[in-house]
């Protein structure tokens, strides 16, 4: 709440957006290659939509699809959720709260689309230039 001339005013809410210039963030490159893989993947497609009884049973059947992706280190298959335009909030939340509960850290929320996917970590600190003649 804030309070201004000792009169409550109202309640304030806040998004918090994130933005990068590619000129001064080093791992812009990356972060476009990351964008770029959500297109290299075989998908299973879910419509989320204003019924709440459809949405609790397909995010049971997203969640089972993510557990098994992140069990297996899958890096071929992914979970694309589409929200249809009368799709609730709470429906946006649960997406993000099973990729966070399943430790699958990539993710790409898109208009009203969500790219759920796993990208495997490097085994090694060791680094290994690529050279293009």
């Amino acid at each position: 709440m804030s309070f201004i001339s000792n009169q409550l005013q109202k309640e304030e809410r806040i998004i918090n957006i994130s933005w990068f210039d590619e000129k001064l963030v080093p791992y812009a490159t990356f972060l476009k290659s990351v964008h770029n893989m959500k297109f290299q993947r075989n998908y299973k497609i879910y419509a989320i939509n204003r019924d709440n009884v459809d949405a609790k049973n397909k995010f049971i059947l997203i969640e089972n699809d993510a557990k098994k992706i992140r069990q297996q280190d899958d890096s071929i298959n992914g979970i694309h959720i589409i929200f249809d335009d009368d799709a609730q909030y709470w429906t946006l939340v649960k997406a993000i709260d099973i990729c966070y509960f399943n430790d699958i850290r990539t993710f790409i929320p898109e208009d009203n689309h969500l790219w759920i996917f796993y990208v495997p970590v490097r085994k090694s600190n060791e680094i290994t230039p690529i050279y293009i003649d």
